[in-house]
């Protein structure tokens, strides 16, 4: 060794000397800081009984007759079959044997030359021989590498003595340790090492599911889930959230489709990354495919409007209240409702949640009055030192909430639609455990800007005039919108560039035009081909036009087109200084807002 060491110092410096450490390979198992279970890893060998051949050893090892006695292969694939190769006839011809040969009663036949257990090694039991020293050396060893479930590969002659005496040492540290050699071994005591295993990574007492919030109802939906996923990750959370906008995680977004169902729902409960998920339902979602979830923590049902009436038999309010309650049903802890609208109140009559909350605009509603009175929840508004303020009520008095002049996403109360929001995003944070200060503070940096929330209530103040932006598609949302416009100052003109689904019903298109008649100068009706809905790619605009004409609109102000980018880039090229431009409806969301901001005014 001397003359080896110096040849080959002559021609690499430095050089490491390796010592070897005689003895058996020995696996230990790490988990949470404690061995759990050791074996001891073997050359595939049979004992004999003075009775049975080689070969019928073999097929008694194989078949698992003598588990847990003198052989035995054992249940699931621990210890690989056992085969008379030509290994095995070799080792059998250094001893005079064959296959054939009956061994004496209490002799070990060895019929491999390695105890890697991949290699044709068996796995003996000796959990309870090992001595403390080497359990603390192979919980070192994890601990050294950074890992809390490990297989320490140790070497020794006798793991029933310390290596201080005998010698001993650890040669390797495996990340994914094999659970089956401890759960099924050749020999030797089976040991259960999942049930460790599962208290380490769950421990006792402790939740094994993260925290479900899901939000359904006509309109607020896609502005509720994000506020809440506002208030979640200002808690410390990592949020994964599926709106009709897309599906994402803080905030990466990991597609822009309409995630508003089951698809998206699994996908975000599937994501190790996710501690918290906020889940818009839609209606079309629980119609086709159910719920993407079993149960969820919380629930809420903000509203009940007139919208897709008409679709998967889907015919009246009631039964639109009827496919939605399905989601408050399946709440644990909470379910929060609409205390506004009675097909929403009406819902707590199928309420399994261990707690109702109520939100409510109108301050002094008696049902919210006796709600409180009985101890239920409640966030509500009210007036108090000339300024509109929102109160919780939760086993106690009232506490101050937030002002609604505080949160820039309701326009200094303009916009009451994202006030009740807020109010909804907030009764399920509280629900959660959320502390009153955490949602104080990310409500107060929500903003209805395209980044925060798109196609919500967008404005753009980037072009001589003044845009607006929103994906309102039913009464109710172009109703607020128009609520919200007719308090704003605009120096010139009002311009409005709408369509609708052709799925909605001609009343439906009717009672919009209707609704947005009084409130603009200029109109451009538009279709757009993706979304027909087996109508022609002229009806919808027609039909819009003439309620427009039917409610006092001049036909000279009214366009039609039949493109959607057309349509938008004249009524923009139309704007003067100091107009407002409302884009409403636009299908494609984040590709109309590129398009605007784009847009270059003529001088």
């Amino acid at each position: 060794m001397t003359a080896a060491f110096d040849e080959i110092r002559r021609a690499h410096r430095p050089v490491i000397v390796e010592t070897r450490v005689a003895g058996s390979a020995h696996r230990l198992l790490v988990i949470g800081g404690r061995m759990v279970a050791a074996v001891r890893c073997e050359p595939a060998s049979v004992i004999g009984d003075g009775v049975h051949t080689v070969a019928r050893l073999v097929d008694a090892f194989n078949d698992g007759s003598r588990r847990g006695g003198e052989g035995g292969r054992g249940e699931g694939g621990a210890t690989p079959r056992l085969a008379i190769n030509a290994e095995a006839r070799a080792l059998l011809d250094q001893h005079g044997y064959t296959a054939e040969t009956v061994p004496a009663a209490g002799e070990k036949v060895v019929l491999r030359r390695s105890g890697d257990l991949a290699r044709g090694g068996i796995a003996i039991d000796v959990t309870d021989d090992v001595h403390p020293d080497v359990r603390d050396a192979a919980v070192l060893a994890a601990d050294a590498v950074g890992l809390d479930v490990a297989g320490a590969d140790y070497v020794s002659p006798d793991i029933g003595r310390s290596y201080s005496e005998v010698g001993g040492a650890v040669r390797a540290v495996n990340s994914r340790p094999d659970l089956r050699m401890h759960h099924a071994p050749a020999r030797g005591a089976a040991r259960n090492v999942a049930g460790p295993l599962l208290d380490h990574l769950f421990p006792p007492g402790t939740p094994a599911r993260i925290p479900i919030a899901a939000v359904t109802g006509t309109n607020g939906k896609t502005t509720t889930c994000r506020m809440l996923a506002r208030i979640l990750r200002r808690s410390g959370l990592v949020v994964g959230f599926a709106t009709s906008t897309g599906t994402y995680v803080d905030d990466h977004r990991l597609n822009n489709v309409d995630a508003a169902g089951a698809g998206p729902a699994r996908q975000l409960l599937q994501d190790r990354r996710v501690e918290a998920a906020v889940l818009e339902t839609a209606r079309g979602a629980l119609a086709r495919f159910g719920l993407g979830f079993e149960c969820c923590n919380v629930a809420a049902a903000l509203n009940i409007s007139n919208d897709h009436l008409g679709q998967y038999g889907i015919n009246t309010l009631d039964q639109m209240a009827r496919t939605k309650r399905l989601v408050v049903e399946v709440a644990r802890d909470a379910a929060v409702l609409n205390a506004d609208d009675p097909r929403c109140l009406a819902m707590r009559e199928h309420v399994r949640a261990s707690r109702i909350w109520l939100v409510s605009r109108r301050a002094g509603d008696p049902e919210v009055a006796d709600h409180i009175a009985g101890g239920g929840a409640a966030v509500v508004l009210a007036r108090d030192g000339g300024e509109d303020v929102v109160y919780v009520h939760n086993d106690a008095p009232g506490v101050r909430l937030f002002a609604v002049a505080d949160l820039p996403a309701t326009l200094g109360g303009l916009a009451a639609h994202n006030l009740e929001n807020a109010m909804f995003a907030a009764a399920l944070a509280l629900a959660m455990g959320i502390g009153i200060d955490t949602i104080r503070q990310a409500l107060r940096e929500f903003h209805s800007t395209f980044e925060m929330n798109p196609g919500r209530f967008n404005f753009y103040d980037g072009h001589p005039f003044r845009v607006f932006f929103d994906h309102a598609h039913n009464e109710a949302g172009f109703r607020a919108i128009c609520d919200v416009l007719k308090g704003l100052q605009v120096e010139g003109r009002r311009l409005c560039a709408f369509t609708m689904p052709g799925d909605r019903t001609d009343d439906h298109l009717r009672e919009v035009a209707r609704i947005v008649a009084p409130h603009f100068d200029l109109f451009s009706c538009y279709s757009t081909k993706d979304y027909l809905r087996g109508r022609r790619i002229d009806e919808v605009p027609t039909i819009l036009r003439d309620a427009l004409m039917a409610n006092g609109v001049a036909d000279e102000n009214i366009e039609v087109g039949l493109d959607e980018n057309e349509a938008i880039d004249a009524m923009l090229s139309s704007a003067l200084p100091g107009d407002l431009v409302a884009l409403l409806n636009t299908f494609a969301i984040s590709g109309t807002w590129k398009r605007m901001i784009r847009f270059r005014p003529r001088p």
